[in-house]
């Protein structure tokens, strides 16, 4: 993400199922990491050019986006990539469109 011009504070939470319902994260939704980025929550391995499209759309009614699970071969896991993967928006009443694929 740093590469790509975004900036990252690392801070380990106790518990970050927490976090992640805190931001309207459903649980069906969450990831192993969640990344607050203005104003919005994106759960587990979510690539930079998807981060970059939610950021650039804004869409009002999301408060994030998230690829549950940590499946192999997206941004930080090994193995080979087996997708396309599902990218979910997650909206404000708790429901989840397919945001993108990656």
């Amino acid at each position: 993400l740093e590469e790509k011009g975004i900036d990252v504070d690392i801070k380990p939470v106790e518990n970050i199922a927490a976090i992640s319902k805190g931001a309207g994260i459903p649980a069906d939704y969450q990831g192993c990491h969640t990344l607050i980025l203005d104003g919005y929550a994106i759960e587990g391995h979510v690539s930079v050019e998807i981060i970059q499209e939610l950021l650039r759309e804004r869409p009002a009614d999301v408060v994030g986006i998230s690829l549950p699970g940590m499946p192999t071969g997206v941004p930080g896991m090994g193995g080979p990539n087996l997708g396309p993967y599902d990218v979910y928006a997650i909206k404000k009443d708790g429901s989840a469109t397919v945001f993108a694929a990656q």
